[in-house]
């Protein structure tokens, strides 16, 4: 059994790493202190934060934040940032207090050796204290292999990230993975900084994201959209700029392209990829509700993998009758990106067209008697000939835009007129 000061201690944590004799303790007002941007912790947990907060205002701080002083800024006040401690930090704003107890380290210069240090340190104080979430563990290997590119420009990324994991305590390959979870939908990276889905699973889920964007990427059309989007992307962020209109206005100039066609196309590749992410993120809505585990997340990449290849297999277009006269087309199964292939849209296409240009020359044709017929309306005596029948007599009458024609008759739109005799 624990008493309040143990049960303090477990959530502060013991002696923050590399804080020993390092520098030494000041009271400091709580606004003269700044996170540091870079630390990997990203998001705070506002109940534990509330324990924290009353556990310090009952027993006080057992363990002070290292901060380390900014260079002045013209004001009478310094200034520091953290190094690490942002929870006790928070804790003690929330606890009502104004100052708090603080190691002031030394100022460490701007090396990319001293930078990974400092996040080494800040890496081992999160995960002594409240583990990080897959995203912020995430987030520090991506900021450290930063780093180890300005030492090491020519090992590849992957290595270096294999290194920075390993000096961590983490095996290369889930290092790897962690990295890969940035490069998903917000959708799923939310869901992992807020604890909703695991690690393992996120896991899973990135290689469903990554399998549904190669399958959508392979067709055609939004293939060579999507890639000339990231080509115009590329060359906005090789100029510290935005993929915006003033952008693809300007690479549209230095590429002596159309400004007009480079937005459509960009926007083009947008919306797909836009409709892409809308089905992974119902994905990950479910993964939330049904507390998926890393065998569920298996199985349903299985089934959507069985169900795009079942919709593969089905036609998009049948026919059927004589001459293959009447055509059914499916459009649930065209409109199932992962299910429908190019030759199955050209097919479609295809027969689209020429039925619409067989529905335009009949239309043509008919419109063509029509107008004979009332133009040979207009020509005829009023009274008919003493050599036909009475039975092969017409009266035609016309009157607010229709005709009728006595007899067998037929009413026709407009003014065209079409006479019709009995036999």
């Amino acid at each position: 059994m624990t008493n309040g000061t143990d049960e303090t201690r477990m959530m502060e944590g013991a002696q923050a790493p590399g804080a020993a004799g390092a520098g030494e303790v000041r009271e400091i007002a709580l606004d003269a202190i700044e996170p540091d941007p870079a630390q990997p912790r990203r998001a705070f947990d506002e109940a534990k934060l509330q324990s924290l907060a009353a556990s310090i205002a009952r027993y006080g701080l057992l363990q002070e934040p290292g901060v380390v002083p900014l260079p002045p800024g013209g004001g009478a006040e310094a200034r520091y940032r953290l190094v690490w401690g942002e929870r006790r930090w928070r804790a003690i704003r929330i606890a009502g207090l104004t100052t708090i107890r603080c190691k002031v380290l030394p100022p460490a210069d701007d090396s990319a050796v001293e930078q990974l240090r400092t996040k080494e340190k800040q890496w081992a104080e999160n995960m002594e204290r409240e583990g990080l979430s897959a995203i912020e563990e995430a987030m520090a290997i991506q900021d450290a292999v930063d780093v180890e590119r300005k030492l090491d420009g020519d090992t590849p990324v992957g290595d270096l990230v294999e290194k920075v994991g390993t000096a961590r305590g983490l095996n290369g390959m889930v290092a790897r993975n962690l990295v890969a979870l940035l490069k998903t939908p917000r959708c799923l990276q939310s869901a992992v900084l807020a604890r909703s889905i695991g690690r393992e699973v996120a896991f899973e889920l990135t290689r469903h994201w990554n399998k549904m964007l190669a399958e959508h990427e392979l067709h055609g059309a939004a293939k060579r959209a999507i890639q000339f989007r990231n080509l115009v992307e590329a060359w906005a962020r090789s100029r510290g700029a935005e993929l915006d209109a003033q952008a693809m206005a300007a690479f549209a100039a230095e590429t002596f392209q159309d400004p007009k066609a480079v937005k459509a196309t960009c926007l083009k590749a947008e919306t797909a990829q836009g409709k892409l992410v809308d089905r992974f993120a119902a994905v990950v809505e479910r993964a939330q509700k049904e507390g998926w585990t890393v065998a569920k997340a298996r199985e349903a990449h299985r089934e959507r993998r069985r169900t795009a290849r079942a919709v593969r297999k089905l036609p998009c277009l049948e026919r059927a009758g004589k001459d293959n006269a009447r055509v059914t087309v499916h459009l649930d199964r065209l409109r199932a990106a992962a299910g429908t292939s190019p030759e199955s849209i050209a097919e479609a296409l295809g027969v689209l067209r020429a039925i619409v240009g067989e529905i335009e020359a009949a239309g043509a044709a008919a419109a063509s008697t029509v107008e004979l017929d009332a133009a040979d309306a207009r020509t005829r005596p009023a009274s008919t000939s003493p050599a036909r029948s009475g039975a092969e007599s017409s009266a035609a009458s016309v009157g607010g835009g229709a005709a009728r024609t006595e007899g067998r008759h037929s009413t026709v739109s407009g003014e065209s007129v079409r006479r019709t005799t009995t036999p």
